[in-house]
């Protein structure tokens, strides 16, 4: 084959074109009747069981001729094709595609598209230049997707196994096998909603997961935790609770349900019991998204009305891309740091040149602080210059220098003025009262003195007096304490003490052995207490032992326990016949209620008497309830009335249209005639200007014209009229038949679900009968355990064999406990002897230590004794006694010669010499003013108080104006203000300088960095959602009319808080012009947009251990268009790839639907059917 490189496409293009349509067949080329190219295709579908799917393409020149023939071409498809088609998968694969090159009304296009009945339709507005091209865009669009197949092959699920799981109540066992046995590629599962469709989908996620997200969810934001049973089925909360997942290579998941606890509730997460290499670790549950839609994850996309709720509800979707997540977040916070640190720099740039500004203002302030300083300073012998140069002068050298004029201040205010202010006003006093006078004090003062340093002296030696009569005192009561301390020993002395230490020797002896004999009773005492306790203890336990065994006790025990047996033998009996009433009930209930569903379907059907009000819709019903003949004549009769009424308004048209020219005819001739009249010589017709042979002839040939040439017309008009009666007569009698098939069928649902309430309340009281004969035996086995504990008898279970085993226990423990009796008997009577002997002995110990009592000098010589260390000197400490009541005589008698010397000092007391000094020295504080004031002036006498007066009040002038000039300076504050700022800030305008460069390049970096992250977090989230797939699987349910693809885009709002803008687009001249889905789209099309994007990232999940795709009721908002794309879809992966999905729904249309789309006769299909009876 030679492929020139001006096609583009390549051999691989060119061979993939020839390989998709090698199924297809041409199977006629339709007459162009309807303003088109018609051509009628069949494709070969390799199912299981191969068959055809038929294919109309139509290309239509003309937009114009679409429009007035989609009907009739449709029509005539059904007629001459469909309705001759025995196969019902063939019957539901009829496809019409009309092209056409022009733009259609978007009404238009929708009413084509929409329509349900025969076939299902596609308009495609473009144009091709061959067949091949025709039938590629066909092939496309309906047979293939794009989807990568896996090269692997991977388990499917085989079966689900529920035990008291939510709403299943004992074992359920779901087997998911198609036809053949095998695990089916595509399960579908239907039920009215409560009937268990979920709390299948939940224990699928629950075996995988260890939970079931949306009730975890739930039951984190409760303030207060449920309580009660949430995973286990309410009627047997305390019973066990598991799910089993079965593959179909013999590997197995099984997940049990958490106990129950008192006040709390069975949410708790609990490791798989098998398969958990499969479900993986705790943290890793969240993979398993990947595969689980629930239908609460379509309804929260829906509701997620703003751009942050999607980027929680889809990146929360996306756990393996949390390290993508958290990247994006960090990066985009770090951009936005950086951002705001270069803000804040720019805002505190242009704050420091305000600043700046404000600053140079306060520069004058300073120069006036050096004039006034050059003026402080000028003054003669000026102690405290200041020096200040402005030029290199800040705010540290400002400071030093307000802290130097303060100080001065405070010296010149409070020191040099002062004592200045003082002299002066002693100067003034002194020539006021006059010199001589303190002349005289200062002479009284001499005295004073004098006669205060006598008493002085008077006062030491009285002092010295006290001390040596205290010395004394303090001798005489230490000798007092030594001869306290001699007098036991000399008593020892005097008594022998060799004779008293020997005594001792006997005392202590007597008291050891007491003190043994003592220790000894009490431990037998203790002993003897313990053992009697224990004795007393034993024999008690022994006689009620004795008590609850007696031989009619037993008998009684063992008559209750046979009893027991026997109840637990009936229990088992009435538990397996109440489950299966209950499994019975359960069938029953499911049965009437599909039952009750289909009169409800049946009644509400409603065949119009008027046959134009029939709508296609109500075809699709009928065949599904009454069968295809009764729709097929149907169908017939109305496109017959459709022609038939087409042709009366046809004939009405021309016949209107004849008798209109039939009148203007006649109208002329009239007007001919008048002419006449008045021209009776003329001979040629004024109408045709034919020339006649006289004036009457012309006249007699116009009277003659006939005008009527409608009757040809006419009968037409009358026999199509006939047919159409014929017609509505045929509708009558065939609405006649349909009322009467349908009463039929009402009547013998209504039989049918009496008969079902009949045996549905037959079962429930069959039931009722178990469970009150289970209570009452419940209650029997109750009152039993009540009896047996009572009696003593407390046992994990109770039957007679536990019971025998219970008996003969308790003989061994009744022989045990007489032989522990006895021991303790023998044991006691061991120790009162003991404790008898013992009492003796203490008893004759006491005797001999109070023969000792009896000479009282004696035993308090052995009491001292006993009181002294082991190595006690007795002579040593006599001699050092006596020697130091020898010392203390001594020291007292020269203390007593020294107080003779002070007799000139003995009658005076120290308080009245104190008295005396005080007094004295009081006077003289009095004078000491005027001796301190003598001392102010050079020379004490008149003429120099009067010089030193003159000099010391221009020295206070002078320091007044220094005051003035250095508060001056201080007033100046503002300098301050200039010293503290302008450094400061000229210095930070130089660092925000340098620090907002560096900022605005990490600004830039991070600003790079984030677009990076940002674009590769989009890019990982559109492979992780499979975007290619999600908009593949999006186009083909197509459920809007431009907007086609689907994109994401990341962002963050005006809080910081991240966003995931979901957007739908159209190609307009090459660019994609994006719009918000949820401002557009009803509930059904955002409904398309979350499952094709969850339904493509479930597709090309690569990572887990199997990938059967679980989709909980997921296109409950589809119409019955959108229902066939997405059939055929469905239809186009397992065709196309090995995979497994599990659905369900609770639309019993879309259920049929998929059944005949999907049939297990011909694909690996398994269709379950809760409502029926199984």
């Amino acid at each position: 084959m030679f492929v020139t490189k001006k096609f583009g496409g390549g051999i691989k293009r060119v061979m993939e074109r020839v390989t998709n349509l090698i199924n297809w067949k041409l199977k006629a080329n339709l007459e162009n009747k309807w303003g088109c190219k018609c051509s009628y295709y069949t494709r070969k579908m390799y199912a299981d069981t191969p068959y055809h799917s038929h294919i109309f393409i139509c290309v239509f020149p003309e937009l114009e001729n679409l429009y007035q023939n989609w009907k009739e071409i449709n029509y005539y498809v059904a007629v001459k094709y469909q309705s001759k088609v025995e196969s019902i998968i063939e019957k539901s694969n009829f496809y019409i595609c009309m092209f056409t090159s022009e733009k259609l009304e978007l009404e238009k296009k929708n009413q084509i598209e929409g329509d349900s009945f025969s076939a299902k339709k596609y308009v495609f507005e473009q144009k091709y230049n061959t067949d091949e091209e025709y039938q590629q865009e066909v092939e496309r669009k309906i047979f293939k997707i794009d989807i990568q197949a896996p090269v692997d092959t991977v388990p499917k699920l085989e079966s689900l196994t529920l035990k008291n799981f939510r709403k299943y109540e004992g074992e359920k066992v779901i087997k998911f096998n198609d036809r053949n046995g095998r695990s089916a590629s595509f399960v579908l599962i239907y039920a009215k909603n409560g009937m268990g469709k979920t709390s299948i989908f939940d224990g699928i996620e629950f075996a995988l997961k260890g939970e079931v997200e949306r009730i975890s969810k739930l039951n984190a934001k409760e303030k207060e935790k449920m309580r009660g049973p949430i995973y286990h089925h309410r009627d047997h909360s305390n019973e066990e609770a598991y799910v089993v997942i079965n593959l179909n290579n013999g590997e197995l998941i099984r997940r049990k349900v958490a106990n129950l606890p008192k006040d709390g509730n069975d949410c708790r997460i609990v490791p798989a019991n098998l398969g958990s290499e499969i479900t993986g670790r705790k943290d890793q549950r969240k993979i398993w998204n990947q595969l689980i839609l629930p239908h609460d994850k379509i309804d929260s996309f829906i509701s997620a009305k703003s751009p942050t709720d999607q980027y929680e509800e889809w990146t929360d979707s996306a756990a393996p891309l949390a390290n993508e997540r958290e990247d994006f977040i960090n990066s985009y916070n770090a951009f936005k740091s950086k951002k705001n640190e270069l803000t804040k720099l720019e805002e505190k740039k242009e704050s420091l040149e305000r600043e700046l500004q404000q600053v140079m203002k306060d520069k004058l302030s300073v120069q006036r602080i050096v004039e006034i300083i050059d003026k402080y300073n000028v003054f003669p012998k000026q102690s405290r210059p200041l020096f200040f140069d402005i030029q290199k002068a800040g705010t540290l050298e400002y400071d030093e220098l307000i802290n130097k004029v303060q100080i001065y201040e405070r010296e010149i205010r409070n020191t040099d003025l002062e004592e200045l202010t003082e002299r002066i006003k002693a100067a003034k006093k002194i020539q006021f009262i006059g010199i001589e006078y303190y002349l005289e004090q200062l002479d009284t003062i001499r005295k004073i003195e004098s006669s205060i340093k006598e008493c002085e002296d008077k006062l030491k030696r009285k002092r010295e007096l006290n001390n040596i009569i205290q010395s004394l005192e303090k001798q005489r009561s230490t000798n007092n304490a030594i001869k306290e301390k001699l007098m036991p020993l000399e008593s020892i002395n005097s008594y022998g003490y060799d004779r008293v230490k020997k005594q001792l020797d006997i005392y202590q002896e007597l008291d050891d052995q007491e003190y043994s004999f003592n220790k000894s009773l009490k431990l037998h005492s203790e002993q003897y207490e313990e053992i009697l306790s224990r004795y007393q203890s034993v024999s008690e336990q022994l006689n009620k032992l004795m008590e609850s065994i007696g031989e009619e006790k037993l008998q009684e025990i063992d008559s209750n326990a046979e009893k027991i047996d026997l109840n637990k033998k009936q229990l088992s009996d009435l538990e397996r016949k109440l489950a299966k009433a209950k499994e019975q009930i359960e069938q029953k209930e499911r049965g009437l209620l599909e039952k009750r569903e289909k009169l409800k379907q049946i009644e509400n059907l409603i065949l119009p008497e008027n046959i134009e009000e029939i709508d296609d819709r109500i075809f699709i019903d009928i065949a599904l309830i009454f069968g295809d003949k009764l729709q097929q004549d149907l169908y017939v009769l109305k496109d017959k009335y459709r022609v038939q009424i087409q042709e009366i308004e046809l004939y009405q048209k021309q016949i209107d249209k004849i008798n209109q020219n039939n009148k203007t005819v006649q109208d002329i001739c009239e007007r001919a005639k008048r002419y006449l009249q008045s021209h009776k010589d003329e001979k040629v017709c004024p109408l045709c200007h034919t020339k006649f042979e006289s004036w009457e002839t012309l006249i007699s040939a116009i009277d003659n014209i006939n005008i009527d040439n409608t009757k040809a017309l006419r009968r037409k008009f009358f026999f199509a009229q006939c047919e159409l009666k014929e017609s509505l007569n045929e509708y009558d009698s065939l609405l006649q038949t349909f009322q009467n098939r349908k009463c039929e069928q009402v009547e013998a649902a209504k039989q049918d679900i009496l008969r079902m309430e009949n045996d549905l309340k037959s079962c429930c009281s069959k039931k009722n009968e178990f469970i009150y004969q289970k209570n009452k035996l419940d209650q029997e086995m109750s009152d039993f355990r009540i009896w047996f504990v009572q009696q003593g008898v407390i046992l994990d279970s109770y039957s007679l064999s536990a019971v025998k085993e219970w008996e003969k226990l308790q003989e061994e423990k009744r022989q045990n406990f007489e032989e522990l009796r006895d021991t303790l008997q023998s044991q006691k009577d061991i120790l009162t002897d003991s404790i008898k002997t013992i009492k003796g002995s203490i008893n004759s110990v006491s005797q001999r230590k109070e023969s000792l009592l009896k000479e009282p000098q004696l035993f308090s010589s052995i009491m001292f004794l006993k009181g002294k260390p082991e190595k006690y000197d007795f002579y040593k400490e006599l001699n050092d006694l006596r020697v130091q009541d020898n010392n203390c005589s001594y020291e007292m008698e020269k203390l007593e010669t020294q107080i003779i010397t002070y007799n000139d000092v003995a009658t005076d007391t120290e308080e009245k010499l104190i008295e005396d000094k005080d007094k004295q020295t009081k006077e003289l504080e009095k004078l000491k003013n005027t001796e301190s004031m003598s001392k102010l002036f050079t020379e004490f006498t008149e003429e120099g108080v009067k010089r030193d007066l003159n000099a010391w009040l221009q020295l206070e002038d002078s320091y007044r104006k220094q005051i003035e000039y250095l508060d001056q300076i201080q007033e100046e504050s503002s300098a301050r203000n200039y010293f503290e700022k302008y450094k400061n800030v000229t210095k930070q305008i130089d660092i925000n300088k340098t620090v907002f460069e560096s900022i605005k390049k990490e600004t830039d970096e991070a600003k790079d960095h984030f677009q990076v992250v940002k674009e590769t977090f989009e890019k990982r989230l559109k492979d992780y959602f499979s975007q290619n797939i999600m908009n593949e699987i999006y186009q083909k349910i197509d459920p809007h009319d431009f907007m086609k693809n689907v994109d994401y885009h990341l962002s963050f709002n005006e809080k910081d808080e991240p966003q995931l803008c979901i957007v739908v687009n159209e190609q307009i001249d090459g660019e994609a012009e994006s719009y918000r889905p949820e401002w557009y789209f009803s509930t059904a099309q955002l409904n398309t947009v979350a499952f094709s994007s969850f339904f493509g990232r479930a597709l090309s999940t690569k990572s887990l251990a199997f990938r059967t795709i679980f989709v909980d009721d997921p296109i409950s908002h589809f119409d019955d268009m959108n229902m066939l794309g997405f059939s055929d879809m469905i239809r186009s992966i397992i065709e196309s790839m090995d995979c497994q999905i599990i659905m369900s729904t609770h639309d019993r249309k879309i259920y049929n639907i998929l059944r005949r789309k999907l049939d297990d006769q011909y694909y690996s299909s398994c269709f379950i059917n809760l409502m029926k009876n199984e």
